[in-house]
């Protein structure tokens, strides 16, 4: 459910919960890894509720883009925002 509320092309993305989670086979086919820079910025899923809105604070990956999303949950009514956290400036391929 939270991928599909992320991401309109949510079955290409996973959500990240550790700085180890984020890796793709690059050239010579060696496995590559995220900046170490960004080894604080990655945290497992947070849930804040404070008064009547319920926030999820999360990572998705797709190969290229890293992205913290943000999601609020209030009177019934869900409010995502997206933003690229690092961008390997890989493209995926189309099969």
């Amino acid at each position: 459910a939270f991928l599909k509320l992320s991401s309109p092309s949510w079955d290409s993305y996973r959500i990240i919960f550790k700085y180890n989670d984020v890796f793709w086979i690059g050239e010579n086919r060696k496995v590559e890894h995220l900046p170490d820079s960004l080894k604080g910025v990655i945290k497992p899923i947070v849930v804040k509720k404070e008064q009547n809105i319920i926030k999820l604070e999360y990572y998705l990956w797709d190969e290229v883009k890293l992205k913290k999303v943000i999601l609020y949950y209030h009177n019934n009514n869900v409010n995502v925002k997206l933003k690229t956290v690092w961008n390997s400036g890989r493209r995926l391929s189309s099969g």
